[in-house]
């Protein structure tokens, strides 16, 4: 448990130290570099706490890690990856609409890559649908829920990890009522994610899942 609060806090650091220093040389804070730069902080929090947990275990990286694929996570994980971004989100939404109103928690993003063209444009597509599913499910479907599961029960672990997902994903350039609602879609959709690995033992078919729903998301976007 201390080393993936120490992965969390080291990357969320990292992360402040290669924004501003982006930012420093030119950059634009809110532009596709500096976000490049900050997202390789945080992942390198989250990768150097995913080596120590795999050299801790004495086990193969692939066996310590969960970093097992099956020939059915494409055929499984396509699907459920857009449908919770299809379907899923839509329903979210309805459901907190008496709550928090119709908020729009696309404009941060959409300001981001609207306009955005080549190596950007790719920068974006490796950043979103590559890196992200990798080192999120890495650490907080197992660094962070192997440990929590071992201390607290598979529920606890399953709603701690999934909780802490979603406020990862906090945004302060949205409103009050798209805080909450980006917050708990992306705590939901942690949920299915973390129940996918407790169901499998492995990340593979979470990651593939993980990948088609940040992927459906660029396709309208970009």
């Amino acid at each position: 448990m201390g080393l993936a609060v120490a992965g969390l806090v080291g990357g969320i650091l990292a992360s402040s130290v290669m924004a501003t220093v982006a930012v420093s040389a030119g950059a634009a804070e809110d532009g596709v570099g500096a976000l490049a730069l900050a997202q390789l902080g945080l992942w390198a929090g989250f990768g150097a706490a995913a080596a120590v947990a795999a050299r801790r275990s004495r086990a193969p990286v692939a066996e310590a890690l969960g970093l097992r694929f099956g020939w059915r996570d494409a055929a499984v994980g396509v699907p459920l990856g857009m449908g919770g971004q299809l379907v899923g989100v839509p329903l979210v939404a309805l459901v907190l609409r008496p709550l928090v109103g119709s908020p729009d928690v696309e404009g941060p993003v959409r300001d981001l890559v609207e306009g955005v063209r080549g190596t950007d444009a790719i920068l974006v597509v490796v950043l979103v649908g590559l890196g992200a599913p990798i080192m999120e499910e890495l650490f907080y479907r197992w660094v962070l829920l192997r440990p929590l599961e071992a201390r607290l029960g598979r529920t606890a672990g399953l709603v701690l990890t999934s909780a802490l997902f979603g406020l990862s994903h906090f945004n302060p350039e949205l409103s009050g009522s798209a805080q909450v609602l980006v917050v708990v879609t992306l705590s939901a959709f942690g949920a299915v994610l973390a129940l996918v690995v407790q169901r499998t033992g492995r990340l593979g078919l979470a990651m593939v899942t993980h990948a088609a729903f940040n992927a459906t998301t660029l396709v309208a976007l970009l």
